[in-house]
């Protein structure tokens, strides 16, 4: 038998008790004076202790008789002196010099009492074995019984001869752990029978037991009837080492069997790879669970950012319609650079908080979709370069100060043709007004200059019924009308031209007039520039609500949209890039674990293979 081989295969399947238990016989086997362990199994007061005393010289071994211990006691013989080893399971030893001094607490984790006792009535190497009752209800009895009872080499079973069978005596011979090993019945308190009544017991046992024990013997330690037990056991330490060997090698067969079970329940097992298995699941998991917030974000932040372009745009229609709208009620003709200023500073304003609120939301969306590994990274969408999307203002501007007068000439002929008509009632009116005065021989000149005055205010009256009737009477073709009167009125030039000292006695006065109502210039030109400014306001008005509409809401939705795409490319961008890496580092640990599944089914393949032969080779020992 290759006990060595068998050692090896308890090694490579972890059987840690069986490799001890192996090696364990290989030293027995090894010894040339082998111990025989030798217990003696029976009933409470079947007779054990008292036969055991009668073997020695102290014979104090009492202990193992109660039946509040559950202590195996292992008696020694030919030892120098008489003592006990009480081995705890902790290791520890305690050695007493008399066995009846123990106590039960003392026996309380105890593995085994080893007694040695001077007694050569049996040899040094015959272990005898006193052991729990075999009808104990204590667990602990049964339990320290069944675990001592592979060590046994061979086992003197007890019966009392008044009992004769038991149900647990018979239960203890059909036992398993008892195969090949030899048993001795030993029949005690046969001084209670007669020789015939004994005999008689003996024939019952060997008719209604089915076993065949290697020996009955019929003993009483009370009349000294020992001969045949002392026969037994001189025959059993002769053929000592032959016994050993012979429990040995079963027992060896034995383990054999236990680790061929061990290796078949390994087979049925299967390949445990659900750990394995669950682990790639869940990376897998995440794969999908990354890919599909990063989805989700980029979707979200489409919708996002598209209500705040619609938001900014409808901000900066508003804003500047009702900015624009103040400058050019407030302000001239000269008002183009205050129109442009607004204009651009209110929408690089708009666009910085379009872009801050964009921001400001994706990032809000990522928050909520913090969760561990599956997590939205969070620093990348921070990293994004604003300046490089920053909006500088338009590329062009509105030029206001022609607006509203291209017909400045027209309608400067058809003031100048209402004036020139006043001018010849003026003239004619003074030249009339100074022939009066002469003849009646008053003050001329103040007589002509209140003709010239009031004159002065017809004409500015004539000028503003020229500018009421251009505006009623269809504005510009009134005016050209009023134009083709100037023309002809130059038939009355030469009149005017005679009359020249006096036209510039007018202009002068009508300066004088305007100065004294607070006016820079003449009534005269005040009122054609009042004319010309009062077309020009509703141009101008006209010309930037068309240049807001068809021009600036335009050019920055345009403005937007790029802005908006270039941050959603980038945030689009930043946020592939760290998923990538993010599952970068999914996919490498998904890699090794799918290389550690492969490793797993081919050291699983490996080991069937191996267990098959083990199998074989258990299955020949």
């Amino acid at each position: 038998m290759d006990i060595q081989k068998l050692i090896q295969i308890a090694e490579d399947l972890n059987l840690h008790d069986k490799v001890q238990e192996l090696k364990f016989y290989v030293e027995r086997l090894s010894s040339p004076d082998k111990d025989l362990i030798l217990p003696l199994v029976g009933e409470f007061s079947s007779g054990k202790t008292t036969l055991i005393n009668s073997l020695l010289d102290n014979p104090n071994l009492e202990t193992a008789s109660r039946a509040t211990t559950a202590s195996i006691f292992e008696i020694h013989f030919g030892a120098d002196e008489c003592y006990a080893e009480i081995h705890k399971e902790d290791g520890y030893i305690d050695s007493v010099k008399d066995v009846i001094g123990i106590k039960n607490e003392d026996l309380k984790q105890v593995d085994v009492v080893k007694v040695y006792d001077t007694s050569t009535k049996i040899g040094a190497s015959t272990i005898l074995v006193d052991t729990p009752g075999l009808s104990s209800n204590d667990p602990a009895h049964r339990i320290a019984l069944s675990s001592y009872l592979p060590n046994a080499d061979a086992i003197l079973l007890l019966t009392d001869v008044n009992q004769q069978i038991t149900r647990s005596l018979m239960d203890f011979i059909g036992s398993s752990k008892l195969a090949n090993k030899p048993i001795y019945l030993i029949v005690t308190k046969c001084d209670t029978k007669t020789q015939n009544e004994v005999e008689n017991a003996i024939s019952y046992i060997k008719k209604n037991i089915d076993f065949t024990f290697e020996r009955i013997v019929p003993v009483s330690v009370v009349t000294g009837q020992m001969s045949q037990f002392d026969e037994l056991i001189n025959n059993i330490q002769n053929n000592k080492n032959a016994i050993v060997e012979k429990s040995i090698n079963e027992r060896i067969k034995n383990v054999a069997k236990e680790m061929s079970l061990v290796v078949s329940d390994l087979l049925k097992q299967g390949n445990s790879t659900s750990d394995i298995d669950a682990a790639i699941q869940e990376e897998e998991k995440k794969l999908k669970k990354i890919n599909h917030n990063i989805d989700s974000l980029i979707s979200e932040a489409e919708d996002r950012v598209e209500d705040r372009v619609k938001h900014a745009l409808s901000q900066f229609s508003k804003t500047i319609f009702s900015q624009v709208d103040d400058i050019i009620k407030t302000q001239g003709r000269d008002c183009s650079d205050s129109v442009n200023s607004v204009v651009n500073s209110t929408a690089v304003m708009l666009m910085q908080n379009f872009q801050k609120d964009v921001m400001s939301d994706i990032l809000s969306l990522a928050r909520m979709r913090q969760n561990g590994m599956e997590e939205v990274p969070m620093g990348v969408l921070e990293t994004v370069n604003m300046t490089e999307n920053a909006f500088n203002g338009f590329s062009s501007g509105v030029d206001l100060s022609n607006v509203g007068h291209k017909f400045d000439k027209k309608i400067g002929y058809g003031v100048i043709g209402a004036l020139t008509v006043a001018a010849v009632v003026v003239t004619a009116g003074a030249a009339a007004a100074a022939g009066g005065a002469a003849a009646a021989g008053t003050a001329t000149g103040t007589a002509v200059e209140g003709t010239i005055a009031t004159g002065t205010v017809i004409a500015a009256d004539a000028a503003t019924d020229v500018a009421a009737t251009a505006y009623t009477a269809n504005k510009i073709n009134k005016l050209s009308k009023m134009a083709k009167v100037a023309e002809k009125a130059k038939v009355a030039k030469q009149y005017i031209d005679d009359f020249n000292e006096n036209f510039d006695t007018v202009k002068k006065y009508d300066q004088n007039i305007g100065e004294k109502s607070g006016m820079n210039r003449g009534i005269i030109e005040t009122s054609v520039g009042w004319v010309t400014e009062f077309f020009a306001k509703p141009a101008r008005q006209r010309a930037v609500n068309n240049y807001i509409d068809g021009t600036l809401i335009p050019e920055f939705r345009l403005q937007i949209q790029s802005v908006s795409s270039n941050l959603l490319r980038e945030i689009t961008s930043l946020l592939r890039q760290e998923a990538a890496n993010s599952c970068g580092n999914i996919r490498a640990n998904l890699q090794s674990l799918k290389s550690a599944l492969n490793e797993k089914k081919e050291e699983y393949a490996q080991k069937i293979k191996t267990y098959k032969q083990y199998i074989i080779q258990l299955n020949e020992i």
